[in-house]
């Protein structure tokens, strides 16, 4: 058996004066910690069903009046025994209160730890915690709207329905392997791909919603496309800084899932988008479903940068400023990439030369 879980509090309401203010505690020892400290008209407080509580709260300096909501576990937001009480918003006396159950073996919790516990006790999944977290940062209206089509299980919803098909198929697949073709319990191979074909699309469709979705950050996208190898990975860790890198290789496909990263301008900051490069024959699954990733971002992007290697294009006359490779259709601006190399090809008007090795054109850029 594991160790107990401790309980947790925590000040739940915004710092500074005002006529409430409110202490959260989750955890085995919440209704012992209250008892503690609460009192009914000098009698220890008795915490039964859910409900509101007028008390006189002991917090150490002198006896306030306070109210106690008791929601008891697992009817509560943690799935544990949790507690507020609403005090007096005065800041001595609300440390007070915390300063009181902290002596009496509650732990202070840590930023976001009540929807941790939420979610590892199963209130709530992975993409509604990360949900309440973007609500709680948001700064602008486009943050919101982002946060909570994560907050009301969009893509929950669709991983549910998916997860439950595919469980099926496995179980019928397993289930056929015991079968000979000519016993009633057999289901055709042409009958099994069928369901997987539904599965992959309706796969694909969740991932498409969730590279449709506002970018958590709320800041505007800029993503990066162009031929495989033409430097995108090494331009977006140059222009991110990323503390965990894009792979860069000589080898054409490196990149696969898109990577996103902040790049601060001198003004501004914009979600910067490295995707897999465009290749048309792409044949195996992950190269497909990378194509497919790619395709997502660009149609959600609000700058589409074409990143084009200097020394693959062929030869031409800058002055006459030709049309690039179909490649670069559709992009906002071109990144002329590898002007370091000495076989790079002049810039043409319609670019910005730059080097991801060296940084030259990046302030350009």
């Amino acid at each position: 058996m594991g160790a107990k879980a401790s309980t947790i509090c925590a000040v739940a309401s915004a710092p500074g004066g005002g006529a409430r203010a409110v202490v959260r505690l989750s955890g085995p020892d919440t209704a012992a910690l209250v008892k503690a400290l609460a009192r009914v008209d000098g009698e220890p407080l008795v915490l039964t069903q859910r409900g509101l509580h007028a008390v006189e709260l002991d917090d150490g300096i002198g006896v306030q009046p306070a109210l106690v909501l008791w929601m008891p576990g697992p009817g509560s937001y943690t799935r544990e025994d949790v507690a507020e009480l609403h005090v007096v918003g005065s800041a001595p006396l609300v440390r007070a209160v915390q300063g009181r159950l902290l002596e009496a073996g509650a732990v202070l919790a840590e930023p976001g730890e009540f929807t941790r516990r939420a979610f590892l006790n199963g209130r709530l999944d992975l993409t509604r915690a990360e949900g309440v977290l973007e609500l709680i940062e948001a700064r602008s209206a486009e943050e919101r709207r982002a946060a909570t089509a994560l907050l009301v299980g969009g893509l929950d919803e669709r991983i549910a329905i998916l997860r439950d098909e595919l469980e099926e198929l496995r179980a019928i697949t397993e289930a056929s392997l015991d079968f000979d073709e000519t016993d009633t319990g057999h289901i055709p191979i042409e009958d099994l791909a069928a369901r997987a074909r539904i599965s992959l699309a309706g796969i694909r469709a969740a991932s498409a919603w969730e590279a449709r979705r506002e970018p958590a950050s709320g800041l505007p996208r800029v993503v990066l496309t162009g031929a495989p190898n033409a430097g995108k990975s090494s331009l977006f860790n140059r222009l991110v800084d990323a503390q965990l890198p894009a792979l860069v290789s000589d080898h054409a496909g490196t990149t696969r899932d898109v990577l996103r990263g902040t790049w601060a301008l001198k003004t501004r900051r914009v979600e910067l988008c490295d995707t897999a490069g465009r290749d048309a024959a792409a044949a195996g699954v992950a190269d497909r479903a990378g194509q497919a990733q790619m395709a997502s971002a660009r149609e959600t992007a609000d700058l589409v940068l074409c990143v084009v290697d200097a020394t693959t294009v062929p030869a031409f006359d800058p002055a006459e400023d030709p049309a690039f490779d179909p490649a670069v259709a559709g992009a906002d601006l071109v990144v002329w990439n590898q002007i370091d190399r000495a076989e790079a090809r002049p810039a043409p008007r319609a670019s910005v030369p730059v080097s991801a090795v060296t940084g030259a054109g990046l302030e350009a850029l």
